[in-house]
Parts: structure tokens; sequence; C-alpha cells
């Protein structure tokens, strides 16, 4: 298991269910995540790529005693929601996202087309730049 990779994975579904974190590196390379959630409660969350000589953590992400699965459940567990929920927030913000950029294209095309006639005399011209700015 690469410790960073499930580190990361682990503090971003963090971060989209609400929760905040805290992290303390150990010097044989482990990573203790504090989790807390909006009510209060929090976890330890020890991800490391060897077993666990203390038990002091919550759970553990080591592919020894647990898996970065396991780390993730707990994590929904803490906050008291579902992966359906999470599925539906992420869906969400995917489409809020696709939306937000398709605006800022369109206005940039309407600004470009304003601001620089001579650059962009048609729109097909400021919406084949436009592609390559914006990754279309």
């Amino acid at each position: 298991m690469n410790v960073h990779q499930a580190q990361k994975a682990l503090k971003k579904l963090s971060e989209e269910i609400g929760c905040n974190t805290f992290e303390r590196y150990a010097q044989t390379g482990t990573i203790y995540l504090t989790v807390h959630n909006p009510q209060g409660e929090s976890m330890v969350i020890r991800i490391s790529d060897h077993a666990d000589a203390y038990g002091r953590a919550d759970y553990t992400c080591d592919d020894v005693e647990g898996s970065l699965s396991g780390a993730k459940n707990q994590l929904i567990a803490l906050r008291e929601t579902s992966w359906t929920a999470v599925r539906r927030l992420r869906r969400i913000r995917r489409d809020r996202d696709r939306r937000e950029s398709s605006n800022r294209r369109e206005a940039w095309i309407q600004g470009v087309l304003s601001e620089y006639p001579n650059l962009y005399p048609t729109r097909e011209s400021a919406e084949r730049e436009a592609n390559i700015i914006f990754q279309k």
C-alpha cells in the first residue's frame, strides 16, 4: 500500500463529507490522521505499510489488520451517512463544476469577442481558442 496515496484518499473523503482532519507523522513513515466530524466526535486512523505495535489508533489501515476500504467505511460511519449519500454529493458537485466551467468559458468567449474583434473576427475562432484554454 502506498501510504501517501491512502492518506490523500482518506483526507479527500473526509473533506467531502464535511469532516476536519489533522495529520501527525511518525519517524517510521506512519501517518496518524485524526478526523473530527461536525458533532464533535473524532477518530484516529493509522495509515502505514507495516503492522501496528502500539494499538493506539481507532482504525489501522496497513493491509495487515485493516484496509483502505475499511478505513473509508469507518469515516462514513463516523459521519453517520451512507455511500449512496456520498455518491449523490459527488454527482451534485461534479454537475455544479461543469456548469461553472461552461459559464466561465462562455464569459471568456463573450469578453474576447467584444475586447479583441480583430484577433477573433468570428465566434468560431473564439470557440476554437476556448476549446484549447478550457480543454473541451
